[in-house]
């Protein structure tokens, strides 16, 4: 069977009086429904488009430019997750390697681009790690812990190895502790 529309104007379906899907004059697809689901598939759900790469929009009708998005970057080979209008929020490769907070090639397994990463109970960061060089190609780390409202620094590792415990510029030895009170030791 045929359906077809010869008009510039859109092809509509309705069941018991009322509009449940539409195809636009550009060939855009819309659903409406008023139960739990708009649409239901059963089987594998192909998305192909032949001019880009393809990508999968997830929002609400009343929220301009608010949505999540699923897409696939053909050149790159990868998969993206990303919200409102940023598709690398996170991004996975053939290998399952996944980046999470940028588009960079994933240097391992999980690769966070980004200020550091937080580990967290609840809604208040308890204790985190981050870079210290941003934007070079040097990389330090910092290892913070929540004391009363907010982290304080405890352990950072420079750049040259040095460790340093309450000493955020270690270079009196490899291992270097401050203590609040007792001075230095290294």
């Amino acid at each position: 069977a045929i359906i077809y529309n010869q008009e510039d104007t859109d092809l509509i379906f309705y069941t018991n009086t009322a509009e449940r899907m539409r195809i636009d004059n550009s060939g855009e697809v819309f659903f409406k429904g008023a139960g739990s689901y708009v649409a239901e598939f059963q089987g594998d759900v192909k998305i192909l488009d032949n001019n880009s790469d393809p990508r999968l929009l997830i929002g609400d009708s009343t929220s301009a430019n608010e949505y999540g998005e699923i897409s696939y970057d053909s050149s790159a080979n990868t998969l993206r997750l990303g919200v409102q209008g940023n598709e690398s929020t996170i991004v996975m490769d053939s290998s399952g390697n996944a980046t999470i907070g940028g588009s960079a090639t994933a240097q391992n397994t999980l690769h966070v681009q980004g200020t550091g990463i937080t580990i967290s109970e609840g809604d208040r960061n308890r204790c985190s790690i981050h870079s210290t060089h941003s934007g070079t190609t040097d990389g330090g780390m910092i290892f913070k812990i929540r004391e009363s409202s907010s982290p304080v620094e405890k352990m950072r590792i420079h750049t040259n190895g040095n460790v340093g415990i309450g000493e955020d510029q270690p270079t009196a030895g490899k291992l270097q502790i401050k203590a609040s009170g007792d001075g230095e030791r290294a």
